[in-house]
């Protein structure tokens, strides 16, 4: 899933994001990969669209990944 979200941001293009729905109902849209952590770790940093806001996202409680590009 990790390397999912990576691909779905296309470096020559800037205005792609996605829009992650968490288990608790929460739906956030992204638009970069902040830190993308280590290979093993269940998590990654994003930074949310319009606010620059960044994100410790676990993936354990991501339910739905939408490419918006």
């Amino acid at each position: 899933m990790k390397q999912f979200i990576k691909d779905c941001f296309d470096e020559s293009d800037e205005n792609d994001s996605i829009t992650i729905t968490f288990s608790n109902g929460d739906k956030i849209d992204f638009f970069q990969v902040y830190d993308n952590c280590s290979d093993t770790a269940n998590h990654i940093v994003l930074v949310e669209v319009e606010t620059d806001f960044r994100h410790l996202v676990n993936l354990d409680y991501v339910v739905h990944i939408r490419s918006n590009a």
